[in-house]
């Protein structure tokens, strides 16, 4: 079943609620605006990218809360690693506790370990 397909998008479905298990060549997942979305997949952490903007179900998951925690810090090491680079947009106005570097503005640059 559609064995080419890499890039799945599903942009504004506000009734969609669980991402499945997804098949192997996917390599990118955008659910930008599926505000009822509240998926337990951990099968995304081995995605290139993912993006959930506005997706407020996940927000109010403690367990999505955790995995979005353990994402994060997988994809750091693994992007740092094979890339040289990382980027991470956090919803809402706090930075969470577990972020190491704060600072007013937009832009918070460091110097990481080789």
């Amino acid at each position: 079943m559609l064995p080419q397909l890499r890039i799945l998008e599903l942009v504004s479905c506000e009734r969609f609620e669980r991402l499945p298990e997804l098949p192997t060549t996917i390599e990118e997942v955008f659910a930008d605006n599926c505000t009822s979305l509240m998926t337990d997949n951990v099968g995304i952490l081995m995605l290139q990218q993912i993006s959930f903007t506005i997706c407020v179900g996940l927000l109010e998951n403690q367990q999505m809360h955790d995995m979005a925690t353990s994402l994060w810090l997988y994809l750091f090491k693994k992007c740092i690693v094979k890339s040289g680079h990382f980027s991470i947009y956090l919803p809402g106005e706090q930075v969470p506790e577990w972020f190491g570097y704060k600072l007013n503005g937009t832009i918070v640059s460091m110097q990481l370990p080789n």
